[in-house]
């Protein structure tokens, strides 16, 4: 089978060679996280961080917000970030919300 093309200007997922890409587990939701980075991005980059939220504030840094499947998902996020040559400043994971049955 012939490699699989993305759109152009579109890097896809990474692998390293010889690994498979899918997902982790179905049984953990994913995480929701906050990354933070220098600088105000143009209304065209939300289409590189697919189904995650762009906001900007008056200090002029960008928020990214969205769930991530697992580690390795969130590994090729900042590795995008990183090639995109943007500057991250920070990242947390927020807690996901449980219900408690007693």
């Amino acid at each position: 089978m012939g490699k699989q093309a993305t759109p152009p200007g579109d890097d896809g997922p990474r692998a390293h060679p010889g690994q498979r890409q899918e997902r982790v587990s179905n049984t953990q939701p994913p995480v929701h996280h906050e990354i933070t980075i220098e600088g105000i991005l143009d209304p065209r980059w939300p289409t590189r961080f697919d189904a995650l939220q762009l906001t900007s504030d008056a200090a002029g840094r960008t928020t990214i917000t969205g769930p991530v499947a697992d580690q390795a998902a969130l590994h090729g996020l900042l590795a995008r970030i990183r090639d995109l040559g943007l500057a991250p400043c920070s990242q947390c994971a927020a807690p996901t919300a449980t219900t408690s049955d007693t």
